[in-house]
């Protein structure tokens, strides 16, 4: 599964969103008891968790290293295709980042290359 970066960006914005209008959740309401000197919960107690969903907070944190893992793979490439990852492969993505065409910079680079 390929993502570009704005994709990714979405995906993150999408997700501050989501959790913005979540109500905070468990850990939240207990570090509120303690910072109000309140007692700790007991079983049986009205408002005693039932669950920690630590399995959904797992199941996030897998989706988020994934995508993390993908976006830095894509950030990785060979942008001279001379078969390496060098300094000419960072001044390429530089070029084409101020707004040169590819064809461009691959050319600027060639001419003079640094990273050999």
């Amino acid at each position: 599964m390929k993502i570009t970066e704005s994709q990714l960006r979405n995906i993150i914005i999408e997700e501050i969103l989501r959790e913005s209008k979540k109500p905070k959740g468990l850990w939240h309401n207990i570090r509120k008891r303690r910072e109000k000197g309140l007692p700790r919960k007991k079983p049986g107690q009205k408002g005693y968790p039932k669950t920690l969903d630590i399995e959904e907070q797992a199941l996030r944190n897998l989706i988020h290293n994934h995508l993390l893992k993908e976006y830095l793979k894509e950030q990785d490439k060979d942008q001279d295709v001379d078969g390496d990852n060098d300094f000419d492969d960072v001044r390429v993505a530089r070029y084409i980042k101020s707004g040169m065409s590819k064809e461009k910079a691959l050319e600027i680079v060639k001419k003079n290359p640094m990273g050999k």
